[in-house]
């Protein structure tokens, strides 16, 4: 869904994106977006799952103990300076 994302219309022109994609869904590139499918990986995680959590003060056992220490120090997606121990 680069579609939504902020300012995703300069970002494809700068990168390329490498794509996991959940068994059963579907994904539309862009036009002038370069993709790479990476098939033969199923991952059972989602990045909207893990923001949700996040935005709720849960645990997120999928991320790095310095990535959620990172994101709870600058209030990224939603975390609140209350919320200041790390969950795992």
């Amino acid at each position: 869904e680069i579609e939504t994302w902020k300012g995703w219309q300069e970002l494809i022109l700068l990168v390329e994106f490498i794509v996991v994609a959940r068994p059963g869904g579907e994904y539309k590139v862009p036009a002038g977006a370069c993709v790479h499918r990476l098939s033969g990986l199923a991952l059972p995680v989602s990045s909207s799952g893990i923001r949700a959590r996040l935005s709720q003060g849960r645990a997120t056992p999928e991320l790095p103990h310095a990535v959620r220490a990172y994101i709870e120090q600058h209030g990224l997606y939603g975390f609140g300076k209350e919320r200041a121990t790390v969950l795992r």
